[in-house]
């Protein structure tokens, strides 16, 4: 008989093949929370990601929202913004950017006013992926 017992892990696909528990924060004001003695506003997710959709829904169309993986990847220019303007920034269209990532924090920053945050979750535990991806190559 044994005694293992079996968890997904961050190299289990299977984790990656199913649909993922939905989490939303809606209506973020990232100019005040980021800009308020913050760099950026960081949001900390339950579990490993499957998938993130960030919304921009600024009225002004102008003002911007920046996603980076970690809290270095300002200064580093590693980094994506999404506007309110379809089809601006990259992997943005209609003042979206869905990405299949597996994250356990998003760091937002810029002068949007209304930003939206949908991820799909696994059920790998954040301490599989404690720092995210800070120090990676292209993260920051």
């Amino acid at each position: 008989m044994s005694t293992h017992k079996y968890q997904s892990g961050l190299g289990d696909a299977s984790a990656y093949q199913v649909s993922g528990q939905p989490w939303v924060t809606g209506s973020l004001n990232i100019f005040t929370l980021a800009n308020n003695g913050n760099p950026a506003f960081e949001i900390e997710f339950p579990s490993v990601t499957r998938w993130i959709i960030v919304s921009n829904r600024d009225p002004d169309q102008t003002d911007s929202v920046k996603v980076a993986f970690s809290p270095t990847g300002y200064k580093t220019n590693n980094f994506f913004a999404v506007t309110g303007r379809a089809g601006t920034g990259l992997y943005a269209t209609g003042g979206q950017a869905r990405l299949e990532v597996k994250i356990t924090k998003l760091y937002l920053s810029g002068s949007s006013s209304k930003v939206d945050v949908i991820a799909g979750l696994t059920d790998i535990k954040i301490s599989d992926l404690s720092e995210s991806w800070s120090g990676s190559a292209g993260v920051g």
